[in-house]
């Protein structure tokens, strides 16, 4: 292991989640232990190791799966969910009394397995696992809840804080996290454990760092306890695009979902003949070359695009195609699936399709900037990239933006309504993740691609402006691509306006599909405003749909062209 780079950051431990909670399934423990697998996260059934009140055992196959991953070193967490079907019907632990028995269990496991990392429920902001009354509980009231179990395990005095996980997330829910934290659990715990499944990996960063804006994150590491993709194809590129990103945020731990193949299609490390699949073969090159190393960002001054630096000898990235040159010989180009390019193709990575730069261990360090020649890119601004989340209730409502390349607000009539970040699963409705608001229009919401634009009332409809100050003399392309949800009934007037003129306008339903709405602007000139205008149909029932829009330079754009 080398020590960590100049910023401070190393590559995420890494694991895979695990099922031998099950049962022993000898094959599939040869398999880890063939892969030097070293954090696998796992679960214990509480009815199997309480099999009367009190009385706690391990010498059921749970107890000896257990042992038997961690004296081989492979086990990383286990989960522990605060519900048994010995008690109360299978309920989720929701009474003082349930919730004590539930804290005893944990402590029970906690010393009968010293030093393991135990990760206290699963999803616990979400229905999925839970029953009983807990399943009807508002957001907040599980978030009450789950604090309780936390406070009640750090009250046995059997759990040390640095093996306690908490938050059990499904998504960066930071709304749901804060009012964990509100109750007074970050004194008892380590980390902060998330499922990110609806934040993709280029804009996992920015909601991290809304998590870590509230003051009790500040001493809590995150650690990634799920992640994955239905998509074997595609499921090596999602790996690395988010792995790396997770490095870039410092996340402590990522573990991938999951480890042998299940009913659910996700892309598992093996398969059901127990053979690594291509993302396991990615996983597997990044635990035994990248985890734990020193890491680097990559372009950091080219916003479109994206890339790790792993030990100064593996270079991930991806991002708006460009040409893209090679400066030394002896580099390696690999696809996502770690399969060998012809030396020099690069084959223009994108949006979603990564490419892998290796040099030998005893050759010269890898320098980006030295050993790659990067093209022109025509893209001025992109909606989706430079999305940004206004901090400690900034508004971004001037329409003369100078640090972001898109500045927001909305409208209601003449009256501008700023935009702010809400920190996600804050209130009925909203979505589980950061997204930007209005105080006074309470249903409007705006991420990365989805609005919902609703006004307070007939009548009263609301616009969604999106802002580009042109910065020099040039020919512009935009290309918009907006899509309109079955619920709105009239869908979406887009309008465009150059200064203080309308000069394209088009009505958006649901169904249409069309290539992106591209127009062409000619010899704008510096300091020229352009809006993109989203407004409600004539109705205003509310509408729900998604936008992007992409600002190129329109003599690049052709010259850049595959």
């Amino acid at each position: 292991m080398t020590a960590a780079s100049a910023n401070g950051l190393t590559a995420p431990e890494l694991g895979a989640v695990s099922q031998f909670q099950a049962g022993a399934q000898y094959k599939r423990l040869d398999r880890v232990r063939a892969l030097a697998q070293s954090s696998l996260r796992d679960g214990l059934r509480w009815h199997e190791i309480e099999q009367q009140d009190g009385l706690y055992r391990f010498d059921h196959r749970s107890g000896r799966y257990v042992s038997d991953l961690i004296e081989e070193g492979m086990l990383g967490s286990l989960t522990l969910h605060p519900s048994s079907n010995r008690r109360n019907n299978g309920a989720t632990a929701a009474d003082p009394e349930q919730t004590k028995a539930f804290a005893d269990y944990v402590a029970a496991v906690a010393q009968q397995f010293p030093g393991l990392r135990l990760e206290i429920g699963n999803e616990f902001n979400s229905s999925s696992f839970l029953s009983g009354p807990a399943k009807d509980l508002s957001v907040p009231d599980r978030a009450r809840l789950h604090a309780a179990h936390i406070l009640a395990i750090a009250e046995t005095g059997a759990v040390a804080q640095d093996r306690l996980l908490a938050g059990a997330a499904h998504s960066v829910a930071a709304g749901y996290i804060w009012a964990v934290l509100d109750q007074g659990v970050a004194d008892h715990i380590s980390a902060i454990a998330l499922h990110p499944y609806t934040s993709p990996a280029e804009v996992l960063p920015a909601h991290l760092e809304v998590l870590r804006r509230h003051p009790a994150m500040q001493k809590l590491a995150i650690e990634i306890t799920e992640f994955g993709i239905a998509d074997d194809r595609n499921a090596p590129d999602h790996f690395w695009r988010n792995y790396c990103k997770m490095a870039l945020a410092n996340v402590r731990r990522a573990v991938w979902y999951p480890f042998d193949a299940r009913r659910d299609q996700y892309s598992a490390v093996i398969d059901r003949q127990l053979n690594l699949t291509p993302v396991g073969r990615a996983i597997t090159f990044a635990q035994t070359k990248l985890a734990g190393r020193k890491v680097e960002e990559s372009f950091a001054n080219q916003p479109y695009l994206h890339g790790c630096l792993f030990d100064d000898r593996t270079l991930v990235f991806w991002g708006e195609p460009r040409e893209i040159r090679l400066n030394r010989p002896d580099i390696q180009v690999r696809h996502g699936h770690l399969r060998q390019l012809p030396s020099g193709d690069l084959s223009r990575p994108t949006e979603t399709t990564v490419r892998i730069l290796t040099v030998p261990e005893d050759a010269a360090p890898l320098v980006p900037g030295r050993d790659l020649s990067l093209g022109d890119s025509p893209l001025v601004a992109d909606s989706y990239v430079d999305f940004h989340y206004p901090i400690d209730d900034e508004a971004l409502s001037d329409p003369t933006p100078r640090d972001h390349p898109f500045t927001r607000w909305l409208q209601r009539g003449p009256s501008v309504l700023p935009l702010i970040t809400c920190p996600g699963q804050d209130r009925p409705k909203a979505p589980w993740r950061p997204y930007l608001c209005a105080k006074n229009a309470p249903a409007f919401t705006l991420t990365e691609k989805d609005v919902t634009l609703i006004g307070a009332a007939v009548g009263t409809p609301l616009t969604l402006v999106m802002a580009h100050r042109v910065s020099h003399p040039r020919d512009l392309r935009l290309e918009v691509d907006i899509a309109v949800r079955r619920a709105s009934r009239d869908g979406l007037q887009v309008q465009l306006w150059k200064n203080d003129q309308e000069i394209a306008q088009r009505h958006v339903l649901y169904g249409m599909v069309e290539e992106p709405w591209i127009v062409t602007l000619p010899g704008v000139s510096a300091g020229d405003l352009l809006q993109i205008r989203l407004a409600n149909g004539p109705t205003d029932t509310g509408d729900f749909g998604s936008v992007r829009v992409r600002i190129f330079d329109e003599n690049l754009f052709y010259s850049s062209a595959p």
